[in-house]
């Protein structure tokens, strides 16, 4: 996880030099870095996991190349979703939760298919019509397996005898629980897209996923 190791590194200058241009130019690069990766990391995934699924060998620099062209359409997709989602949940909870459902394969179908934004968001509401119940448990599933690997990862952590505090240990904590947290919610949508398609389309996987070839 570059993470770790980039918020390691500008840790210690800016503890070193606080006050110079040099740590706010790392400041700024590390908040924009933690923004951008998080969708850099769901768009490789998408991709390696429909390649997986056709049978070829999973590269992170092949994922990577696919996803660099939807990067920026994934970040905007996420930012109306988030929007879309919490305006739903300020309302009342029952909206939220069926937006979130409604919207569940957006990303995989933006990677996928691409076919644009709000088209990727109106294709996630057409093929999640009649699955949401299901989804709905998946997404419940979901936010319960990530739950505890949170706590498992706490626990392990606060076993581990340590002689001294060590520098930025909760944001350590923090990423790893994150980045799961990312791979997972990424891999489950990915196949749930694959299956949803599957069976409401009888697409196979090689359909799918020509726009990789």
């Amino acid at each position: 996880m570059p993470w770790l190791v980039f918020l390691a590194l500008v840790g210690d200058v800016l503890d070193k030099t606080p006050e110079t241009a040099v740590s706010y130019v790392l400041l700024a690069i590390t908040v924009v870095f933690a923004f951008v990766w998080p969708f850099l990391l769901t768009a490789s995934v998408v991709s390696g996991v429909l390649s997986n699924m056709r049978g070829q060998p999973v590269r992170i620099k092949d994922s990577l190349r696919n996803a660099l062209p939807v990067l920026l359409p994934t970040i905007a997709l996420a930012i109306i979703e988030s929007i879309a989602i919490v305006f739903g949940f300020m309302i009342v909870i029952v909206p939220g939760v069926i937006i979130l459902c409604m919207l569940m394969l957006s990303v995989p179908a933006l990677v996928a298919e691409r076919p644009g934004i709000f088209k990727s968001m109106t294709r996630s509401m057409t093929l999640t019509n009649g699955f949401r119940w299901k989804i709905f448990a998946v997404v419940l599933l979901t936010v319960i397996i990530s739950m505890i690997f949170n706590f498992v990862v706490i626990m392990v952590y606060k076993l581990i005898p340590m002689t001294e505090t060590l520098p930025y240990q909760n944001s350590f904590i923090k990423v790893i629980t994150d980045q799961f947290s990312v791979l997972f919610v990424a891999i489950v949508t990915t196949v749930a897209y694959h299956d949803i398609r599957v069976v409401k389309e009888g697409t196979h996987i090689d359909e799918m996923a020509r726009i990789f070839a």
